[in-house]
């Protein structure tokens, strides 16, 4: 379900928005929502869709209360599947990952770009293996001029994982490795990288370090 936290005297009070049925509205959600300026919940479900594999979909809310739409569900192959985490940037284009399929079967960075009467949905990247897959998902980040952060767990030449940015350009979005990692530095990069004004990257290892239990860890420019 999707839920709502209200501090009420010295309490918390839970609303329930939305209880998945499993079906075609999806089921099993992934890594909580995102809001857009009118206030509206983007997020993913893990499964279900129109084809069982996993769905985006929209809360918005109107007189009869909160109600869901599906903006896309996945069909595997190309097209992805095994969604995870959400992020939406200043244009309210919203972006994510899938874990496995595409045209590499890596998994592919997809945009739900806002038009007339819905979203169109475009695969923007299909990892590969020189890139390395995403898996385990999780979201993307968001820049002021558009472009993308992400972390994934077996890219860069020792296959530990690469922090990367994707920039667009001239109609299509270019790769760019941060940073690839060793394990020394560490690895499992399954986290969301936060930016700083600096444009400073900060993330999480959940394997490896100097005591070999993590690390947190800074990319500057």
């Amino acid at each position: 379900m999707v839920y709502r936290l209200t501090p009420t005297q010295g309490a918390w009070h839970e609303t329930v928005l939305y209880a998945f049925s499993g079906g075609n509205d999806g089921g099993d959600p992934q890594d909580g929502v995102v809001l857009d300026q009118a206030g509206n919940l983007y997020g993913v479900a893990g499964r279900g869709g129109a084809y069982s594999l996993g769905a985006v979909y929209e809360l918005s809310y109107g007189s009869g209360g909160w109600a869901e739409a599906v903006l896309h569900s996945f069909a595997g192959g190309s097209d992805g599947q095994d969604p995870a985490g959400l992020t939406i940037d200043a244009a309210g284009n919203v972006y994510g990952e899938t874990g496995e399929g595409g045209a590499n079967r890596y998994g592919i960075v997809y945009q739900l770009q806002p038009a007339s009467g819905g979203f169109n949905y475009n695969i923007i990247y299909n990892y590969s293996p020189e890139t390395g897959g995403p898996f385990p998902v999780t979201s993307l980040t968001a820049d002021s001029v558009g472009a993308l952060y992400g972390c994934n767990v077996g890219g860069g030449q020792d296959a530990y994982g690469t922090a990367f940015r994707l920039a667009p350009a001239e109609g299509s979005w270019n790769f760019i490795a941060l940073y690839e990692f060793n394990e020394y530095q560490g690895y499992e990069l399954n986290c969301k990288p936060l930016l700083d004004a600096q444009g400073d990257v900060f993330g999480v290892a959940g394997e490896a370090g100097r005591y070999y239990a993590g690390t947190v860890w800074e990319i500057t420019p």
